[in-house]
């Protein structure tokens, strides 16, 4: 066993996971392997079973378009009351832990994660089109080896204010390294990982325990507040501080706006909605509902915009009622300025009280034009 795991992981990985984790030979014959998945998850679903058979094609193809990665499959077995399911990573879990996903490329790590186990992480090495990487097993970790953190939060005292109490804290762990071919670079798909809860004291203050070398996401809520998302990373025996939070309260605005095919915006009927902070806004019903035209997110009380859906771009047209800009020309709009987006490269613009801004939506073919007031100040 340990030559061909040698053979298929390299002997640094192998150290790895026999530190972590109990991985079982992995079989020389992947479709034998497939077979033998597909024929266990008929027995639980057939519609299941088909399922999985179908997006294994599907993702053998992309990985062909790409010209890059390859399929994996194998099973996750966890020691203890934990499910498969609950375990985060970036593969797509089925019934009785077998998983499946397009790698981006061989030679880079697949993580497992689960709070309260030993983290796990596995490297394809290929060939493909498919790989079976085996049954992974993962096992409880001891109480001796885990870590601890502390932080802070911080409120400020405005009318409507939250009192510390009604603070939320709470932890999840994620599933990195990722190495996804379908969404490279994306958080952990897990759907159904538990949460940690931290409690928060008099004083603001707040901790937390019994927590493996993992990476958390800490989010924070509180009512008529901006949530906040920090990741956190954990090591052995050790105790992580947090910086302190301070919680901002919403900054909601009014807006009014219109849409048009092209930036002829003279006949456009003009609509109004309300903005918040980690809104996403369709400006229009002929974007898809699981889309959206802008992103809205605050930063130190100020709102900011951006789009997941480039080439998208906008400019500040100043200060000014919005039908005074209903003659707006495209020309305002050129290829040179940034697309928005939520990357450092690219642009999160700012939104003032009173300016109306021109979008050039080219992914869903329209322009937008908007005013935006702040009725709260």
């Amino acid at each position: 066993m340990l030559q061909i795991l040698r053979a298929r992981l390299g002997l640094a990985s192998l150290l790895v996971l026999s530190f972590f984790a109990t991985v079982v030979q992995a079989g020389d014959d992947p479709d034998a392997a497939l077979e033998e998945i597909l024929q266990s998850l008929r027995k639980v679903d057939r519609a299941t079973g088909d399922a999985f058979e179908k997006r294994v094609e599907e993702l053998k193809q992309l990985a062909v378009k790409r010209r890059t990665g390859h399929v994996v499959i194998g099973q996750i077995q966890v020691e203890g009351k934990t499910l498969p399911v609950d375990v985060a990573s970036q593969v797509h879990m089925f019934p009785d832990g077998y998983f499946l996903d397009a790698i981006r490329k061989p030679g880079e790590s697949i993580g497992f994660r689960a709070h309260g186990y030993e983290p796990v992480d596995v490297t394809p090495e290929g060939p493909g089109p498919i790989e079976d990487l085996g049954i992974i097993r993962m096992k409880p970790l001891s109480a001796d080896r885990t870590g601890s953190a502390e932080g802070s939060v911080m409120i400020k005292k405005l009318p409507g204010a939250p009192k510390l109490d009604q603070v939320d804290i709470r932890w999840t762990i994620l599933g990195f390294p990722t190495n996804s071919l379908t969404r490279p670079g994306a958080y952990p798909r897990s759907p159904a990982r538990t949460s940690l809860k931290s409690k928060v004291a008099a004083d603001g203050s707040f901790s937390i325990t019994g927590m493996v070398p993992a990476k958390y996401r800490l989010t924070v809520k509180a009512p008529n507040c901006l949530t906040q998302v920090l990741d956190v990373d954990f090591a052995e025996k050790e105790t992580t501080k947090v910086e302190p939070i301070l919680i901002e309260m919403n900054q909601t605005m009014n807006v009014e706006f219109a849409v048009a095919p092209e930036c002829d915006f003279a006949k456009a009927q003009v609509e109004k909605t309300k903005f918040v902070p980690d809104l996403k806004w369709r400006a229009s019903d002929d974007v898809p509902e699981f889309a959206s035209d802008l992103q809205i997110r605050q930063k130190d009380g100020k709102l900011y915009m951006m789009s997941a859906y480039s080439p998208s771009r906008c400019v500040d047209l100043g200060k000014a009622e919005l039908n005074e800009k209903r003659n707006v020309e495209a020309a305002e709009v050129p290829d040179s300025v940034p697309w928005l987006g939520d990357d450092g490269q690219l642009l999160q613009l700012p939104i003032e009280d009173g300016h109306v801004y021109l979008i050039r939506q080219s992914h869903w073919k329209h322009w937008i034009l908007f005013r935006a007031t702040f009725a709260d100040k």
